[in-house]
């Protein structure tokens, strides 16, 4: 008790209540005592009883250097209401008027009482609130509001400004942003303490909320801001939420959903139960329903009647079992055409396994259905045409085989005969073989003998002289003759004859046909220096029955494909590497090895 003018009250207290009183005479005293960091009061009594006193500036003076701590006026019997009032209004949580013969200690000892116990609640609950601001996920500002001074900020706010507490607290509210956002967020903010003080969720004045980290680093957040006021002082309490990794999503759900809006693929989704949510717009193009008319449907608007129930049982059964359906579906289009599709369906499912959703990845295989069922068709022709040829030719191939032998025995080497009479022969025979292997190609597709080492340019040389190229002249390269291929040699000398006869027959008056490995991969190509590809028809050379000539049958390159295939190569066609141009067939993917001895 600091300032008593009698010992009674405060050894009643001591002694009837159990409060220890340190009894001061002076304010000085008490001062020091009161900032002296060794000792700790709970609660200060000034006492006010004594005849024409009037502590009122001892109370200021002690609320201006001790804020926290309470105090109580223990004023004489005849103190005024207005001088009361004055104590209060000075900070004073209390005023007790004395009474006779010690009659108001007991409730001078229920103020200390009340007043300490307050103050010790009052900063338990201060100290609970100060962890759990500190403790919160969120960036926690307050600032004055009649200066804008950032008075308080929790552990957090500092983690995302990279600073300690102490350099944000003085720092002006403006600062947290980028300097050229200053004057923008000052006017907001003073825009926010003229409303009604609610809380405000984000400045929304259409651009994004960015504070500026110690590094000059930029930290996008969310705000809402409250005004409050607490003893008096206005001040507004700032959360900002770091929605870094929120603007990360944002913008990987935009490229996400820029590239399945852009996607060549139909795609669909929908929810556990089949419903469409979501369709991008390849589908709205392949199917001719538009968003709007399947969202809420189930996939089966699409059915064409095509497949059975059990079909689509299977397909249920298998996604929602949490496997990938894969095959094909031919579904009907809005105007009722059918079309054929490729379709992978994939559950989608959350971190414990339950499905959230599926979809499915279309590609449109219409055109591939189209092509497949002509070249269907094309073997078919293939096959009666093989069959003709067999039938037309072997019988006379035989007769003429006969007469040359007979003429090879009655001929002499005098007769100068034997020589041309051998060369009837050879093409006799190879004539023989062409039409075998058209009938073996024809029943046996894609497949082939046993593959041998077979030297190159002995299969191009031979061949080329079972050609009709008499106006046309052979280049073989170099590197060429040091190279041999595992192949039929029977289906490799027909796939040249094919590209010479092709060479020969396109190519112009006078062509130069070359031949040679390919320079970056194994491989070999063949070209010509004439008028070269079609550049629209170059994908459909190999088409059986595609032809450009009123006397081609349209076989010879289809023919060609399908050896290349057969022997696990890989066949295109591009313009010839020559300034004269021309047309080049690149045969990639041959086992290549070396002639030279090792």
């Amino acid at each position: 008790m600091a300032q008593s003018g009698s010992e009674a009250v405060p050894q009643t207290l001591q002694s009837e209540y159990g409060i220890a009183v340190t009894v001061v005479s002076s304010p000085e005293t008490a001062f020091e005592r009161l900032t002296d960091a060794g000792e700790q009061f709970d609660c200060v009594v000034v006492d006010d009883t004594a005849e024409d006193s009037n502590e009122l500036s001892v109370v200021r003076r002690i609320r201006a250097r001790c804020p926290d701590i309470p105090f109580i006026i223990y004023a004489a019997s005849d103190c005024d209401r207005g001088l009361c009032e004055e104590y209060l209004q000075a900070g004073a949580e209390d005023v007790v008027v004395s009474g006779p013969h010690l009659a108001r200690t007991p409730l001078l000892a229920n103020r200390i009482v009340k007043c300490t116990t307050y103050e010790r609640q009052f900063e338990a609950i201060k100290e609970k609130y100060e962890s759990l601001i500190d403790a919160a996920p969120d960036a926690i500002f307050v600032a004055d509001a009649d200066t804008g001074e950032i008075v308080e900020a929790n552990d957090t706010a500092a983690e995302i400004l990279g600073c300690s507490r102490e350099a944000i607290i003085g720092m002006d509210q403006t600062e947290l942003h980028p300097p050229e956002d200053h004057e923008r967020y000052r006017d907001l903010f003073e825009a926010h303490l003229r409303s009604d003080g609610g809380i405000l969720n984000q400045f929304d004045d259409g651009g994004p909320i960015y504070v500026v980290t110690a590094d000059g680093e930029r930290v996008p957040v969310e705000i809402n801001a409250t005004v409050i006021a607490i003893e008096g002082q206005t001040l507004v309490q700032g959360h900002f939420r770091d929605i870094s990794g929120r603007k990360q999503r944002e913008r990987d759900y935009r490229s996400f959903r820029e590239a399945v809006e852009q996607a060549g693929h139909a795609i669909m989704i929908t929810d556990p139960a089949g419903r469409i949510e979501y369709v991008n717009p390849t589908f709205e193009e392949l199917s001719g329903y538009s968003e709007e008319e399947v969202l809420e449907e189930n996939p089966s608007i699409l059915s064409s009647g095509e497949h059975d129930g059990e079909f689509y049982r299977d397909l249920w059964e298998t996604i929602t079992a949490g496997e990938v359906w894969e095959g094909e579906i031919v579904n009907q289009r809005k105007n009722g055409e059918r079309y054929h599709i490729d379709q992978t369906i994939a559950p989608i499912t959350d971190e414990r396994g339950t499905i959230e959703r599926f979809v499915a990845i279309n590609t449109d295989i219409t055109e591939q259905k189209r092509r497949e069922a002509q070249l269907q068709r094309e073997r078919d022709r293939l096959r009666e045409f093989a069959g003709t040829v067999a039938h037309d030719l072997r019988n006379p191939l035989t007769i003429a085989m006969g007469h040359v032998q007979i003429a090879r025995k009655q001929t002499t080497s005098s007769d100068g005969l034997v020589e041309p009479l051998e060369t009837a022969m050879t093409a006799l025979e190879r004539m023989e073989a062409v039409v075998d292997e058209v009938l073996t190609l024809s029943e046996r597709g894609e497949t082939i003998r046993e593959p041998a080492p077979v030297r190159l340019t002995d299969v191009v040389r031979r061949t080329w002289h079972l050609t009709d190229s008499a106006s046309a002249t052979l280049s073989v390269a170099d590197d060429l003759a040091e190279w041999s291929v595992q192949a039929d040699e029977s289906r490799l000398c027909q796939l040249f004859e094919n590209l010479f006869q092709n060479a020969v027959e396109y190519a112009g008056p006078n062509p130069t046909v070359s031949v040679g490995r390919l320079p970056e991969r194994d491989g070999f190509y063949v070209e010509d220096d004439g008028r070269g590809l079609p550049p629209n028809d170059r994908n459909r050379v190999f088409e059986s029955g595609y032809t450009t000539s009123d006397d081609g049958t349209g076989f010879g390159l289809a023919i060609v494909k399908q050896i290349a295939e057969a022997h696990g190569w890989e066949i295109s066609a591009t313009d010839a590497k020559t300034d004269a141009g021309g047309a080049r067939f690149e045969i990639a993917g041959v086992r290549c090895a070396s002639n030279r001895p090792q």
